[in-house]
């Protein structure tokens, strides 16, 4: 059962909640293989071009069961590109290339939206730019590469209403900036102080996009940056107003954030943002907490199922499942998810995964998991002598699995290799 408690000291009037770990899953679920690079010259690949690598991905998933990641080196061609798949009815995935970089340009990983739109970033090139794939009709093309003056965009997002939120950087400053439909239409929700000396942040992390076109991220407060200075994460709104839902130790003595991770934040359409923040001056004490500014739950703290959080992203989805990287009790680096109730590990270094050679067991992960308001987790890592992989842990439709466990359900899955 998930505990409460108030923490009024803290000024924010958020009540915490705990979670308990779970051993047993209340759904099975399947992994299924999307892509997977070769090892060595001329070696095998699936559903990518041979001599086709990629590394520490970390790939999208939508609730039509679409998956996008970017792809280091593409072999047919020699540049980075972008994959778009998704989970089909067979064993294995499908997919393939969809899109590849200008000559010696960078892409950034991409992000998908529930329209099968994916958008990501081109730099150094002569087309820079946040670039759209239409898997509806699989067309590609650039979106924007505005403002006026913008040379770089952390990790776009496509809402379904067709707005891109992210932070674009311009000369020395950086902002957060949504563009309408039409992108020649932004919005600035948030700048550093280097782009509007007005401004009360020194430094805007990576930030997360929602529904609402609203920013969520972690701001560094003064005038220059310094760790010292108060971190504090919150929504920003188009008109630039924006809701505090978590401040540091250096901002209010209180607080029971030590210092947060400068990782992208989790973000959901209820607004409630997923963190990773130190509770002390330990780092064995980073855990994941979810906030929407009133109410804190925590997902996962050292100790309880796991004995260290990683250094990654945690993704949130609509249902508040939080999925995230950390190392389980037997030291395995692994995929958990949770709902600050009930904690589970999906899979992880050591477990095994099918793919169109065989079974593998993996020996790391890369990249970000993230998660659809299915439940299903998108992840990737290294199998070895199998090559890099990225996979999808798939819930089953809910008519495979009765009618009484759906009652009950919170779509937390059962342990199948991670």
């Amino acid at each position: 059962m998930r505990r409460s408690t108030s923490a009024a000291a803290l000024g924010l009037g958020l009540v915490f909640a705990s979670a308990s770990v779970s051993e047993a899953g209340l759904y099975p679920y399947t992994t299924q293989l999307m892509a997977r690079a070769s090892v060595g010259s001329g070696a095998s690949t699936f559903n990518l071009p041979s001599g086709s690598a990629f590394t520490s991905a970390t790939p999208d998933i939508n609730n039509n069961r679409r998956v996008t990641f970017k792809a280091l080196l593409n072999g047919a061609t020699g540049e980075e590109s972008i994959w778009y798949g998704g989970v089909s009815a067979g064993s294995l995935g499908t997919g393939s290339i969809v899109f590849n970089a200008s000559s010696g340009g960078s892409l950034s990983d991409p992000t998908i939206n529930n329209n099968n739109q994916v958008v990501f970033p081109q730099t150094f090139s002569s087309a820079n730019g946040i670039y759209r794939y239409d898997g509806n009709t699989n067309t590609a093309a650039l979106h924007t590469n505005g403002p006026l003056g913008a040379s770089s965009w952390a990790s776009p997002r496509m809402n379904d209403a067709g707005q891109v939120g992210t932070r674009v950087t311009f000369g020395s400053g950086q902002g957060y900036v949504s563009y309408d439909v039409n992108p020649a239409s932004t919005a600035v929700h948030a700048t550093d102080v280097a782009a509007n000396s007005n401004s009360p942040y020194s430094f805007l992390s990576t930030g997360n996009f929602d529904n609402s076109r609203r920013i969520a991220g972690r701001v560094n407060v003064g005038s220059t940056f310094n760790n010292a200075n108060p971190d504090e994460v919150r929504i920003f709104n188009p008109d630039g107003s924006s809701t505090l839902i978590a401040r540091d130790r250096d901002g209010d003595a209180t607080s029971p954030f030590f210092q947060f991770d400068n990782t992208q934040p989790g973000f959901n359409d209820n607004g409630w943002v997923a963190f990773i923040s130190r509770t002390s001056t330990a780092g064995g004490s980073r855990s994941v907490f979810l906030s929407n500014g009133t109410e804190t739950i925590t997902i996962a703290t050292p100790g309880n199922g796991l004995t260290s959080i990683d250094n990654f992203s945690p993704n949130v989805n609509n249902s508040n499942q939080v999925v995230f990287r950390a190392t389980d009790l037997q030291g395995r680096i692994s995929v958990f998810v949770g709902d600050g109730t009930t904690l589970q590990r999906v899979i992880g270094v050591g477990d095994t995964i099918q793919t169109d050679i065989g079974e593998f067991a993996i020996n790391s992960l890369g990249g970000n998991p993230t998660i659809n308001d299915l439940g299903d987790i998108a992840f990737g890592g290294g199998l070895g002598a199998g090559g890099n992989f990225i996979a999808v842990a798939v819930v089953p439709e809910p008519a495979t699995v009765g009618v009484a466990a759906l009652a009950g359900a919170s779509l937390l899955l059962r342990r199948r290799r991670d």
